[in-house]
């Protein structure tokens, strides 16, 4: 194999212009007929039996050429790649190929090349750190909501109310018939939850245990097709009902439900756990500020392969989640009334983004040289083993020296933009007065 030439295009391409010996040729032709003579019937000769010049005489000379070239062409890619010093991106496209008189092959390839980035400034940039404040009524919600989870249950003999657990049997019908799935037995719901249609629940407060009672309801207009706006009566049969019984807000409480001993004590602890989830939160939206605003200031000319690439590896990522779940990624897309080419359209702008993160983190890590050390490499793969619960050696197998020091570099040129980064306080909303004082007045 041997490169007779190496021109750029534009549209940051490359065209690869690859010759291959005629023995090296003679011989891939050669397996191709090997495997493809059984496939052959020609007069005269047995299945199988027919000498490869008879075929190629009846079919056409170039008959096993694909076949020895699909054969030949990712190894010969991959030399006049390593040989040239070509990085190179995506998947390389055949234009063109010849052969001579003297059964040399040649091969025109045309490939993306990886993009040349120019960094902008990513270091000390400046992007507002949201304020964090902890509201006292959202200490109180969220007592609240832990309380309701530990309140007991207990029947009760009333008519029921809101925020009652109720057992009912419904029977539901439109137009005098039955409809699929508006039947149930000793089914437990929560008067005020929402969970049915609208004014169902309303209907059913005021029941006594042992009532029996039609209630008529509407389908909202966006409900299932066979039922959506259409009227229905249900018959239902009132079993049992069933009061919250909410804890009292006390130190007993704070024991059953925590580690501490009185209960100011835990809304102390409920409130510093707020704060943390809520300080967590915006030093998230800082670094993702200041990483976004790192990719803006850097210029790539992105090839459509790599973007392509991303988008594959994207929809593996998903058949991968949802396999895990017992769902193909066929039947989601289908759920979700997309064909394939829809869902690849929908995640192709956070492919996009990815490739460009990814841009950004090998091109300051070029520029940084960050010096990787022996304690460095062994501490990220004891890191990984952690994380996928298995054993350091086991990891080595499958990550590479420098594919974990691929992760290592990207990691501290991200640490780089975030921790030179500048906080800055959110602008504040002009009051009501001053905003209609700034407004244009009618001449």
């Amino acid at each position: 194999m041997s490169v007779k030439s190496v021109e750029k295009k534009e549209k940051n391409q490359v065209e690869i212009v690859i010759e291959i010996a005629a023995d090296k040729f003679e011989a891939a032709l050669n397996t191709a007929y090997q495997k493809r003579k059984n496939s052959f019937m020609l007069p005269g000769w047995r299945k199988g039996k027919a000498p490869r010049k008879m075929i190629e005489k009846m079919y056409g000379e170039g008959i096993f050429y694909e076949d020895a070239v699909n054969a030949l062409f990712p190894e010969a890619y991959e030399e006049a790649v390593t040989s040239q010093d070509l990085k190179v991106v995506g998947r390389p496209s055949l234009t063109d190929m010849d052969v001579s008189d003297d059964k040399v092959l040649t091969l025109k390839v045309l490939a993306d090349l990886y993009p040349e980035v120019t960094l902008g400034q990513y270091k000390g940039l400046s992007a507002v750190k949201p304020i964090v404040e902890v509201a006292q009524e959202d200490i109180d919600m969220r007592i609240d909501g832990i309380r309701r989870r530990n309140a007991r249950m207990e029947s009760v003999e009333r008519p029921a109310a809101m925020g009652d657990s109720v057992i009912i049997d419904f029977d539901g019908y439109i137009d005098g018939k039955r409809f699929e799935g508006g039947k149930d037995e000793n089914h437990t719901l929560e008067l005020g939850s929402n969970a049915f249609v609208p004014g169902f629940e309303d209907q059913i407060v005021g029941m006594k245990p042992g009532e029996e009672k039609d209630i008529t309801v509407t389908f909202p207009e966006d409900y299932v097709k066979d039922l959506a706006g259409k009227e229905a009566v249900f018959k239902i049969k009132l079993h049992e009902v069933k009061e919250n019984i909410l804890p009292e807000l006390d130190d007993e409480f704070a024991k059953d439900v925590s580690e501490c001993d009185t209960f100011e004590e835990y809304k102390k602890q409920i409130e510093d756990e707020m704060r943390k989830e809520k300080e967590d939160f915006a030093e998230d939206r800082f670094h993702d500020a200041l990483f976004e605003a790192a990719i803006d200031n850097m210029q790539a000319d992105v090839p459509p392969s790599m973007i392509e690439e991303a988008v594959d590896n994207i929809m593996q990522e998903y058949a991968y989640r949802l396999g895990a779940q017992g769902m193909s990624l066929d039947s989601y897309m289908s759920m979700m009334g997309a064909n394939e080419e829809q869902f690849r359209a929908s995640v192709r702008p956070l492919a996009g983004r990815r490739v460009l993160s990814e841009l950004l983190l090998t091109k300051i890590a070029e520029e940084e040289n960050f010096e990787i050390t022996d304690e460095d490499y062994e501490a990220e793969y004891a890191k990984a083993a952690e994380s996928f619960g298995g054993d350091v050696e086991e990891v080595k197998k499958f990550y590479t020296k420098e594919m974990i020091g691929e992760v290592i570099k990207s990691e501290r040129a991200r640490e780089l933009i975030y921790s030179t980064g500048i906080a800055t306080e959110p602008k504040e909303e002009p009051a009501e007065e001053e905003k209609a004082a700034e407004e244009p007045k009618a001449e």
